[in-house]
């Protein structure tokens, strides 16, 4: 198991968990969130930028769609380049981006606190 956590070779992983015994497999169902969805419950808090060159807006969108009336709060955002904020030089656009994003983090706290 522990090859397993320390190896970034997708490769290697899944020959590693292929010749682990049953009995890990069978925990490792136990433990998978995927075989347990059926009573999860979570707040789901979405943001997006539509310059975000890993993730494109158009997926974290469509998984607010999906989830519909679970998504406590979607914001989008056009100043960030995945989860760096680089795009700060123009205030005419940037101050509308970050007060959403003053938002969307109040919303969060405000939700657990």
């Amino acid at each position: 198991v522990y090859e397993l956590f320390r190896t970034d070779d997708a490769e290697l992983a899944r020959g590693i968990i292929a010749r682990m015994p049953p009995e890990i497999h069978a925990l490792m169902d136990t433990l998978s969130p995927a075989t347990n969805l059926a009573g999860l419950k979570a707040r789901v808090f979405v943001m997006d930028d539509i310059s975000d060159n890993l993730v494109p807006y158009v997926h974290s969108r469509a998984l607010a769609d999906d989830l519909g009336e679970n998504v406590e709060r979607h914001s989008k955002f056009s100043v960030f380049s995945h989860v760096d904020l680089d795009r700060l030089g123009n205030p005419a656009r940037t101050i509308p981006d970050l007060w959403a994003l003053l938002l969307h983090i109040n919303a969060v706290f405000r939700s657990i606190l």
